[in-house]
């Protein structure tokens, strides 16, 4: 057996989403009786060899790892390292572990394929493989046949993932469905584009503008930010959950699968990870993202609201679509079987990967800021 461990965080991701997926994650390197390192805040140093060291977390980041085990380096260990939709956020971080890692084996370990593509235009060697955030079994057994919900968002309420947007369709939508009510799990932020500022809808905040429209119809129902163990049961009271998201780093969205193990069927946009659902569970390829004239990345609203027209007579084979979800998503599907991965040669950061470096250190923010051209070669994986 080969002298493999991962490095295991004793504290708990600031990323919402993360805090399900980094124990579940822990667990499935259990599973295959690999060691663990744990540490609390800070890396420790290292003083033995292995055959291959797992970065599953990101705080610190990997690179603070390397300055002060430097001596890992040039002595064969293999590194795998998981990456998520936080990457641009460490972008300089990245930048500089890939000129240290130089000739080093590497293994980036992506939650889908579409993100798999996205990092391949911006590393130059490597080699990658596909692990998706898994889904806790007990989703399996929260399956409604009586719905309270036609359609569920559940996620930060955003303008990063076009909320206002799917509210303001739903309005139109009840002129034609005057029963139909949408529900709205999660805590509501005025983030605007991409991480930093605040978005301004017509000079008013994200929050104000969702509650000029929530007030025009008492069927938009916010049941605010939920614990993780109520959400099951709360997904599976809807006909549909939708997303209409394209935030810029929507790498998996693990709502999706969640809410397939619930029997909620998904509408969602064309957009990052989301495209491999789309692709595995034969879902609407309807709703694509646009880039607006200001540079923000969004959806067609007359397409979205198509998109719930249409879903109101769509026949559903929900026992085919949880099964799937079941040998794809669920953690006990993947406990105990060792992914197929190998370690090539890095080389460093791209062409492109250095032009949104040199754009990024003129100033924090959006990095694709007035610069069009820019963003849509970075995402043309997420935008085709």
């Amino acid at each position: 057996m080969t002298n493999t461990v991962f490095l295991k965080s004793i504290h708990q991701s600031h990323w919402e989403s993360l805090k399900i997926s980094f124990p579940l994650m822990y667990q499935y390197y259990d599973s295959l009786n690999y060691g663990a390192i744990e540490y609390e805040k800070e890396y420790p140093k290292i003083d033995n060899e292995f055959d291959e060291l797992i970065f599953i977390d990101h705080l610190p980041h990997p690179l603070e790892f390397f300055k002060i085990n430097s001596h890992l380096l040039k002595n064969d260990t293999k590194f795998t390292f998981h990456v998520y939709g936080d990457f641009f956020l460490y972008l300089e971080h990245w930048c500089e572990l890939f000129n240290l890692l130089e000739n080093e084996s590497v293994c980036f370990v992506t939650c889908s394929k579409t993100h798999q593509s996205f990092l391949q235009k911006l590393i130059k060697g490597g080699s990658y493989s596909i692990l998706p955030h898994f889904i806790e079994d007990h989703f399996f057994e929260k399956v409604h046949v009586n719905k309270e919900f036609d359609f569920m968002y559940c996620g930060r309420i955003t303008s990063q993932k076009n909320v206002d947007v799917l509210v303001k369709c739903f309005i139109n939508f009840k002129k034609d469905f005057p029963q139909a009510k949408l529900a709205l799990i999660g805590a509501i932020d005025n983030y605007g584009y991409h991480y930093l500022g605040e978005r301004k809808i017509q000079n008013d905040d994200f929050v104000v503008s969702l509650k000029k429209l929530k007030a025009l119809s008492s069927d938009i129902i916010f049941l605010g930010k939920k614990d993780n163990k109520e959400i099951p049961s709360l997904i599976a009271k809807a006909k549909f959950l939708i997303s209409p998201s394209t935030f810029h780093e929507e790498d998996f969205g693990r709502i999706v699968p969640e809410a397939i193990a619930c029997g909620s069927y998904p509408l969602i946009s064309n957009w990052g990870g989301y495209k491999d659902f789309i692709q595995l569970f034969d879902l609407s390829n309807e709703l694509k993202a646009i880039v607006q004239d200001d540079g923000i990345v969004s959806i067609d609203e007359s397409s979205l609201l198509k998109l719930m027209k249409d879903s109101m007579s769509r026949v559903v084979d929900m026992e085919k679509s949880i099964q799937l979800c079941k040998e794809n998503y669920s953690l006990s599907s993947f406990l105990g079987k060792v992914i197929k991965k190998e370690h090539k040669k890095l080389n460093g950061n791209s062409e492109l990967m250095l032009k949104c470096l040199d754009v990024y250190k003129k100033g924090y923010g959006p990095i694709f800021e007035d610069n069009n051209e820019l963003q849509e070669e970075v995402y043309e994986c997420y935008l085709k």
